[in-house]
């Protein structure tokens, strides 16, 4: 028996599809024009505080992302996608006139992963001609449904400024230990998670784990929580032949 890492990584990279869209006016049924809308606020949207999103899966390893702007002031620009963990990017599709949704296609590492996060950043514009940055980390956990959810303002994640790597440090048949290796040095709380087997022991960064006897593809994944200093996600496919 024999152990092979298959993990394609794309942790702590940044890729993006970047589209552009003109806003439009709108008029009612008596041809009048709509009043403008008030001016928008760049302190208002900035952190992505009008920002939610859904989520599903399709074909196994797509998911695809709906993002909407609550702010009615303002329409996308631009959109693209960064800092994806566990995923990578297929293309970020904005309105083709006015509206409020980022439609995003992404590729999931593999058919086990069920834990990523990714940013969205993007620009809002107005009808004065005025252009706010606007920037949130989304988290997904897939089970049943998709869940996606936002992280809080002010919360950057781990994997925007540093990353987490798993790395194998021990083999001995089918157990191994692993040790998720990041450079922040403050207090975090460490989760593993593994797809068979089972989890013999863990002391902070390290687990060790016990594979199945059978043959085929295994994942553990680890995620980092590292408090108001955001969290970090990391997963390793393992074949077992």
């Amino acid at each position: 028996m024999s152990i092979k890492d298959t993990t394609k990584k794309v942790v702590g990279t940044g890729a993006g599809v970047v589209l552009a869209a003109a806003g439009c006016s709108c008029g009612n049924d008596n041809g009048a024009v709509d009043p403008a809308p008030d001016p928008l606020v760049c302190s208002d949207v900035g952190q992505g505080e009008t920002l939610a999103a859904t989520g599903v899966v399709e074909n196994t390893t797509t998911l695809k992302v709906t993002v909407t702007n609550s702010d009615y002031r303002g329409w996308w620009q631009e959109a693209n996608v960064v800092n994806p963990v566990g995923v990578s990017l297929v293309s970020a599709q904005i309105p083709t006139q006015y509206g409020d949704k980022v439609e995003i296609t992404l590729t999931l590492d593999s058919a086990l992963t069920t834990t990523g996060s990714f940013a969205l950043h993007g620009k809002l514009t107005d009808s004065y001609g005025a252009t706010c940055d606007v920037e949130r980390t989304f988290t997904f956990t897939i089970g049943a449904q998709v869940q996606i959810a936002a992280l809080g303002v002010n919360t950057m994640p781990l994997a925007g400024h540093q990353r987490t790597q798993i790395a194998m440090v021990r083999q001995n048949g089918r157990e191994v230990e692993l040790e998720a290796r990041t450079g922040f040095n403050g207090p975090m709380q460490v989760a593993w998670t593994v797809s068979g087997g089972e989890v013999v022991a863990q002391s902070g960064c390290r687990v060790c784990w016990r594979l199945p006897n059978a043959k085929g593809f295994y994942q553990a994944q680890v995620i980092l929580d590292c408090g108001p200093s955001g969290i970090a996600f990391d997963s390793m496919n393992l074949e077992v032949t």
